[in-house]
């Protein structure tokens, strides 16, 4: 499974951009912590609710180009691909301008789409999520199946040990 905010698109980056122009790269390393909206004011919050309503929000983010060529190598060697993600219920049309996102960029259909607010349940051959505690709950559960979530590293998780890693 491998997790979509974040790994395949930053949802993140488009919002501080627009509500909080002022944050430097220095700040969210020195902020080390996945939750970068704690850096946010009330205002900022409000700001930032009030874009993650809209579905166009989320119909115009952008892939990540690195991760639009591993997506389609693990699909060409025939490797079922799933994004297990977590919904934003703020946003009415949010799973429906998801699927339709996943399938414009990375060709992931609905059948291989699992929205829940709970990966940790989400059994497969490995995760893909950049969130830390995420991997580590994810693999205590099924560490006794020789499983292992794999953290995709950003400049919010970079100081973590965590093996196996991947940018």
């Amino acid at each position: 499974g491998v997790d979509v905010d974040g790994v395949l698109t930053s949802c993140d980056q488009p919002m501080l951009e627009a509500v909080a122009p002022h944050l430097t790269d220095q700040d969210l390393l020195a902020h080390n912590n996945w939750d970068v909206f704690a850096l946010l004011n009330e205002e900022q919050l409000k700001q930032a609710h009030k874009r993650w309503k809209s579905s166009s929000y989320w119909k115009n983010l952008k892939p990540y180009p690195e991760a639009q060529k591993m997506i389609a190598n693990l699909q060409k060697k025939d490797i079922e691909v799933f994004a297990v993600t977590s919904p934003w219920l703020s946003c009415r049309e949010w799973e429906y301008t998801r699927r339709k996102w996943l399938k414009k960029h990375f060709n992931i259909d609905s059948e291989h789409y699992i929205p829940t607010r709970n990966k940790v349940q989400v059994y497969a051959d490995a995760l893909i999520d950049d969130k830390l505690e995420t991997c580590e709950k994810w693999t205590n559960k099924w560490k006794f199946l020789g499983k292992r979530a794999i953290l995709f590293e950003t400049k919010v998780n970079f100081k973590s040990d965590w093996y196996p890693r991947i940018r």
